[in-house]
């Protein structure tokens, strides 16, 4: 009885093994005839660190992406991606001489130059030139690669810059320049921090921009439609001596949802919270009042998405 139990069950045993043997075999076929990439199709990046375990057939794949890195230019390389050459808008004037011209002018015209990227605006008619450049402001968006949008709930920009033509404090009188921290892609609505020659900081929205900027009315309230509108959600508020024009300055804006904090040189100057904020491009301007020409130079741009401070 023993025995007989014993034969069958080595029986038994030696099924057992051929149907997994052939189970084996089948399985290694299909794996074969099974494209690569059909093996990783179900794998989907979902997160910015570790995903949920992948399985394709018996492999466990763990996924890992890196954080984006902050994006940095300081102007060395021309091909950097940001805009060269005129910023044209219409003029219509008479010099007090007689002079005049109606059409189409250059009002800016931006470059870059030993490592520093400019936004010039010349002198205008009223002191002398041959173009109306009285409230031009134009803004530049960061080429910023394909990756780092959409732009986060939080992130901090950072620039560095100055006015190359001020030879005196307070040089060009009004002239302003700084980041724009938050735009529509069409740039109807543009927000930016900024710092003027007169040692004072303000963040502005600009409302129907249209580009390259101007100002009207020139007196009294704009209609909702007029271009241009210069609304001054933090007005104009001076800083001290130590921002002398002649110097450069380090602008920095730090973005935490609807809350905006901007620094002058490493001073919190304010918090402000704008509802609604754009998130659609991110940039630099610089400009005029009445005084010109203007030289405005940027020595580095600095976005770091996810930022903390």
């Amino acid at each position: 009885m023993h025995l007989g139990h014993a034969h069958w069950t080595h029986r038994r045993l030696l099924v057992l093994l051929g149907i997994v043997a052939l189970i084996a075999a089948t399985f290694a076929v299909i794996l074969r005839a099974t494209p690569l990439a059909a093996l990783s199709a179900g794998i989907e990046q979902v997160s910015p660190t570790f995903t949920d375990a992948v399985y394709s057939h018996t492999m466990y794949l763990p996924l890992v992406t890196m954080p984006l890195l902050p994006y940095i230019d300081n102007f060395d390389d021309p091909t950097s991606g940001w805009y060269e050459g005129s910023a044209i808008r219409w003029g219509d004037w008479c010099r007090y001489d007689g002079v005049c011209h109606e059409g189409f002018e250059e009002v800016a015209h931006m470059y870059y130059q030993l490592g520093w990227y400019h936004m010039y605006i010349p002198l205008t008619w009223h002191g002398g030139g041959d173009v109306d450049t009285w409230f031009v402001h134009p803004v530049q968006l960061a080429p910023l690669p394909d990756a780092y949008y959409p732009l986060p709930e939080n992130y901090c920009i950072e620039v560095r810059g100055e006015f190359a033509n001020a030879h005196n404090d307070y040089e060009p009188w009004w002239a302003h320049w700084g980041i724009v921290f938050g735009a529509t892609s069409d740039l109807n609505d543009v927000y930016a921090f900024q710092i003027n020659a007169n040692h004072a900081v303000s963040v502005l929205w600009y409302e129907n921009y249209t580009y390259p900027g101007n100002r009207r009315p020139i007196n009294g309230e704009p209609s909702p439609d007029d271009p241009n509108i210069e609304h001054k959600l933090v007005p104009w508020a001076i800083l001290g001596d130590e921002y002398d024009s002649t110097d450069p300055h380090t602008l920095r804006v730090v973005v935490k949802g609807n809350a905006i904090s901007v620094y002058a040189d490493g001073l919190h100057t304010n918090t402000k919270i704008i509802p609604g904020l754009p998130r659609e491009g991110i940039g630099l301007v610089g400009g005029v009042w009445e005084v010109t020409p203007a030289d405005i130079a940027f020595d580095y741009f600095k976005y770091e998405p996810n930022c903390t401070e």
